[in-house]
C-alpha cells in the first residue's frame, strides 16, 4: 500500500504518492470501511523505507541481535533515499541494495558494507516512473524491477556484478493502472504486478537470459478491489495477493507461469481492512499480513500440499497505528512490523507453531512513515569434504568435513549420506562410519549454518530469505575385504 487507496473508479487518488497527510489516509480507509461492509551469526540488518520522509527521504538501518533478532539501531550517518522512499531490495548475495523513490520517480542504489551498512553506489540512482513503489531483485540477482503507480508501468533494469544498475534495451513495460506490488516467482522465469486501480494482477514472463519481460496470456488476472501486496511460496507453486479492501486472493503457479486461482479464490479470514504487505517464512509454511485500518496483523498457515490459507487462532494480534510494511528474519524466529501511524517499528517472535508473540515490548522509534522493510538475506555454508583413507568391511572410516565455512554465522548442521544407504545428522565435522561390505562408496554432505540456510535458495517473491550455493560435498571411499 502507498497509502494508495483508490477506488475502481478512480476516485480515491494515490496517497503515498502525493504526500497527503495522514488525515487523508484515515478517510480513504473510512472510504474503504463503507464500501466492504549475536554470537550465533554474522552481520543480520534490517533496512526500512520511511514513505513520508522528504528532502531527502531516508533507510534508517538496523543490526539484529541472533537468534532472536532484536533490532538495534546502528551508530551510522543517515542514508538518503530519494523523495518518498518506498521500498528497499538486495541482491541474493547480500553486496547491494536499491531503494524505489515514489515522488522522485527514481531508484537508489547502494553499496553494503562488511557491517551492513548502506554507502550510495558510484552510480547513485536511475529513473523509474513517478510513483515508484514495489521494488524486486531477480533470484539470479541480474534484473531489477520497479512498478509504477502513476504510469501504471513496470521499469526493468539490468544489475552488473559490480552493483551499477541501468535500463534495459526496453526499459518499461505496461502493467495497468496503479501498478503497486511485484514479486517474481521463486524459478525466475514470471514476475506479476498488483493493479491497484483495475482490481487485477498483470502476469509476465521473464527471458531467462536478457531478464526482458514479455506479457502472458491473459495479460491480466482478477483479484479483490484495491489490490496492494503480494508474495509467493518458496517451492514456486503457490502466490498470494492481499487487497485494501480485506481480503486476500491465492493463486496456483502453472509451469508456464500462469496464474490460476485455488479454491476458494478469495478470502475473507481475518484479514482486516487495508491489508497491505505480506511475509512469508523460509519454510513456506507461515503467512502475515499488516491490516493498516484496524491496527492488526493477521497469521496464516499455508498447507504444504496444496498452498492453500487457514487462519491460525487468533486470527489476528494487535500490533501499533498503520502497519504497512512486514518482513521476516531469514531463520524464521522474528517478524518486523512498519507502524507507519507511529513512527516505529515493532519487534515480533514467531513461536514455533507460527503464531506471534512479544506484542507487548517497547517499539522501536524510526523516522516519519516507515512501509518498506527488508532484511539482509543469510548467505549459504560452503561445504568442503576430505577424501578419507581407504578402509576395511568392519573397521571405522573417518570423515572429515571441518574446512566448511559460513561466512555470516558458524555451520550448525552436518547432513550425511554415505552411500551404503545410511544416512545420519551430526553437530560435528568429523563423523565415523562402518561398512559391512567391500566397494567404492559415494559419500556426500550437506552443510546447514545456524539460520536454518543451506544449499537450496528461499525467495519469497520480494527477497531471498537463503542464498543458495555450493553448500554440498561429495567424495569416494573405498573399502576393501577384512
Amino acid at each position: 500500500m502507498t497509502r494508495e487507496t483508490r477506488t475502481a473508479t478512480g476516485t480515491i487518488r494515490s496517497i503515498r504518492s502525493l504526500g497527503l497527510a495522514a488525515a487523508s489516509l484515515s478517510l480513504a480507509l473510512a472510504l474503504l470501511a463503507g464500501m466492504a461492509g549475536s554470537a550465533l551469526g554474522g552481520p543480520r540488518t534490517l533496512y526500512v523505507a520511511n514513505g513520508l520522509s522528504t528532502a531527502p527521504g531516508v533507510l534508517p538501518q538496523f543490526s539484529l541481535n541472533l537468534p532472536n533478532g532484536k533490532p538495534t539501531l546502528m551508530d551510522l550517518p543517515p542514508v538518503e533515499a530519494g523523495d518518498s522512499p518506498q521500498h528497499v531490495a538486495l541482491t541474493p548475495d547480500g553486496r547491494f541494495a536499491y531503494a524505489s523513490s515514489a515522488a522522485g520517480g527514481e531508484v537508489r542504489a547502494y553499496t553494503v558494507g562488511a557491517d551492513g551498512g548502506l554507502t550510495p553506489h558510484s552510480t547513485p540512482s536511475v529513473p523509474a516512473g513517478i510513483g515508484a513503489h514495489g521494488m524486486v531483485v531477480s533470484p539470479d540477482g541480474r534484473s531489477a524491477y520497479v512498478g509504477n503507480q502513476e504510469p501504471g508501468t513496470v521499469s526493468q533494469f539490468d544489475l552488473a556484478p559490480d552493483g551499477t544498475i541501468s535500463p534495459k534495451p526496453v526499459p518499461t513495460i505496461d502493467s495497468g493502472p496503479g501498478a503497486t506490488g511485484v514479486a517474481v516467482a521463486a524459478d525466475g522465469r514470471s514476475l506479476y504486478v498488483t493493479n491497484l486501480n483495475d482490481s487485477s494482477v498483470s502476469q509476465f514472463k521473464i527471458n531467462r537470459k536478457t531478464g526482458q519481460l514479455t506479457r502472458l496470456s491473459p495479460a491480466t488476472v482478477r483479484t479483490p478491489l484495491l489490490p496492494s501486496g503480494l508474495a509467493g511460496t518458496p517451492d514456486g507453486r503457490s502466490l498470494y495477493v492481499v487487497a485494501l479492501s480485506g481480503n486476500i486472493a491465492q493463486f496456483t503457479i502453472g509451469k508456464s507461469g500462469r496464474l490460476t486461482p485455488k479454491k476458494p479464490r478469495v478470502l475473507r479470514i481475518g484479514i482486516g481492512l487495508g491489508a497491505d504487505g505480506v511475509a512469508i517464512d523460509a519454510r513456506g509454511r507461515y503467512l502475515y499480513v499488516p491490516n493498516a485500518g484496524v491496527n492488526t496483523i493477521s497469521q496464516l498457515t499455508i498447507d504444504p500440499r496444496n498452498g492453500r490459507l487457514a487462519r491460525m487462532k487468533p486470527a489476528q494480534v494487535r500490533t501499533g497505528a498503520r502497519p504497512e510494511g512486514v518482513a521476516i528474519a531469514p531463520n524464521g524466529r522474528a517478524l518486523y512490523v512498519a507502524n507507519a501511524g507511529d513512527d516505529e517499528i515493532r519487534w515480533l517472535s514467531i513461536r514455533k507453531d507460527g503464531r506471534l508473540a512479544g506484542m507487548n515490548r517497547a517499539p522501536i522509534p524510526a523516522s516519519p512513515g516507515p512501509h518498506g522493510l527488508v532484511v539482509s538475506p543469510d548467505q549459504s555454508p560452503v561445504a568442503r569434504l576430505a577424501r578419507p583413507a581407504p578402509g576395511r568391511v568392519g573397521d571405522t572410516v573417518r570423515f572429515d568435513a571441518s574446512r566448511s565455512r559460513d561466512s555470516d554465522g558458524r555451520v550448525a548442521r552436518y547432513r550425511w549420506s554415505f552411500g551404503d544407504g545410511k544416512r545420519k545428522v551430526t553437530a560435528t565435522p568429523r563423523p565415523k562410519h562402518r561398512y559391512r561390505k567391500p566397494g567404492v562408496y559415494r559419500v556426500r554432505v550437506t552443510v546447514v549454518d545456524d539460520e536454518g540456510c543451506s544449499k537450496q535458495m528461499v525467495y519469497t517473491g520480494q527477497t531471498a530469505l537463503c542464498s543458495g550455493g555450493n553448500s554440498t560435498a561429495r567424495t569416494k571411499v573405498r573399502v576393501g575385504r577384512h
